[in-house]
């Protein structure tokens, strides 16, 4: 049974929670905006610096027009809502996402300061694991979208565009996207190669799509074993995670590399195992069992 008390628990916090915290200063010198995606694994906020929010509340002139500039963050924080049974559980935490870091570098992860602290509920301390995370501008990406829409490339660079200050040509921004994007899975492959683990690729939201053409991973919370197992793996929340974010390389290969299907399959024994059609159909059915848990 959830808690109401514990920020665990909560399906959505405030700022104010968060200034209600025993580990947070009241007179930190930002603001807490909460993120319009709440995590499933965790809280997520943003930080705002005060000044830029009294712009957006107050607006400012500019050529006899009042208008109100939208308030960027500078950062996010992330509080998790797994419970640790100890620290050396939560350090492992810490040292998957160093890991995943380390393959991917600042170029396609969003960096963060990763800590844990003594979080004070029912007059005891629990250890809570919390991230000060890079803010990255862009676009949703939603590996999803080829298999719905046509011209989701073309659609996603249109609105991409208009983030930029200076123009890109839509055939340049395209380009550099899918070089990036080659960058990127090339990554991913060595990370399950070498450390055997890959990060959830699949969510809507997972990855962003930034002004310089790039695809970057901003949800850090679900590392997983690459799982060959007959038995397809699903997380702690019942997700095949591991197959799904396979399944979305697969996609970019696809999608941005022009690569069939089947050519990716013969060359390619990790796809072998995880695009077998009987696997594809199990692990379908472990998607809809998650789904209707109404969780995801």
């Amino acid at each position: 049974m959830n808690d109401p008390a514990d920020i665990r628990d909560r399906r959505h916090l405030t700022g104010h929670d968060i200034l209600a915290l025993n580990f947070v200063k009241t007179d930190v010198p930002f603001v807490f905006r909460r993120h319009f995606r709440e995590g499933l694994r965790s809280h997520i906020f943003e930080l705002h610096d005060p000044e830029s929010v009294a712009l957006e509340k107050n607006g400012v002139m500019e050529n006899g027009v009042r208008i109100f500039p939208r308030s960027v963050p500078f950062a996010m924080l992330r509080l998790m809502r797994y419970r640790f049974s100890s620290a050396g559980e939560a350090l492992a935490e810490i040292e998957r996402f160093h890991t995943l870091l380390r393959f991917l570098t600042t170029d396609f992860v969003a960096d963060s300061e990763e800590f844990v602290v003594d979080y004070r509920i029912h007059g005891k301390m629990e250890l809570l694991l919390c991230g000060f995370q890079e803010y990255v501008a862009g676009e949703v990406f939603d590996p999803w979208a080829f298999e719905r829409y046509p011209g989701t490339l073309s659609s996603l660079a249109d609105q991409v565009s208009a983030l930029r200050d200076t123009g890109m040509p839509e055939s340049r921004f395209l380009d550099l996207l899918e070089r990036n994007a080659r960058r990127f899975v090339a990554a991913l492959k060595q990370m399950m190669d070498r450390a055997g683990l890959i990060p959830d690729l699949s969510g809507v939201g997972n990855l962003i799509v930034t002004k310089d053409a790039r695809l970057k991973l901003v949800d850090i919370n679900n590392i997983s074993r690459v799982c060959f197992t007959p038995d397809v793996y699903i997380d702690d929340k019942g997700y095949p995670v591991c197959d799904k974010s396979v399944e979305v390389l697969a996609i970019l290969e696809e999608h941005f590399f022009g690569t069939p299907r089947p050519d990716m399959i013969r060359k390619d024994p990790v796809y072998r195992v995880f695009l077998e059609p009987d696997r594809l159909g199990l692990v379908r059915e472990k998607e809809k069992a998650f789904l209707k848990k109404g969780i995801g």
